[in-house]
């Protein structure tokens, strides 16, 4: 049996979707991250008002005092979206790790006296309430915001 294998030249039809060719042309071929936060916020077809909060839909722009026209001219210079913030804590929390083992494996913090210690966790540790904070706010910030490029 012999196979030939040769290249075939696909011209595509289109560059991208048709609601993000209506925002920057049809001719233009679209990022991940503009394909991934442009117009996929939901804001029709909601079956039902949240119990919790009847005035207002699911989704709904006016549960914020921030009033825009246009949601997606919101932008990430960093164009983080799912994937490539996942990506992105995934290397940080490698690298914190990695920056640990350095201490720990050659005895750093041995030579920290004790009131230095004492000092280091006195103001470092309190600290992990703000980031739990910063998270649940963050939390907050995607279940009521408007906007994918802002939940």
């Amino acid at each position: 049996m012999q196979i030939d294998l040769r290249t075939v030249s696909i011209t595509p039809l289109r560059q991208t979707f048709n609601h993000i060719a209506d925002r920057i042309g049809a001719d233009k071929a679209a990022s991940r991250y503009i394909e991934a936060t442009m117009d996929v916020q939901a804001n029709a077809n909601f079956h039902y008002r949240p119990t919790w909060d009847p005035e207002h839909e699911i989704f709904d722009a006016s549960r914020t005092k921030v009033v825009m026209a246009d949601w997606y001219v919101l932008k990430d210079p960093r164009q983080l979206y799912y994937g490539t913030y996942t990506q992105a804590r995934a290397r940080m929390q490698e690298t914190a790790e990695a920056d640990f083992d350095f201490v720990e494996e050659r005895g750093l913090a041995e030579g920290f006296d004790d009131s230095a210690r004492r000092t280091a966790l006195d103001f470092y540790l309190p600290l992990r309430h703000v980031a739990w904070g910063a998270n649940m706010n963050g939390a907050s910030m995607c279940a009521y915001g408007y906007g994918t490029a802002v939940t």
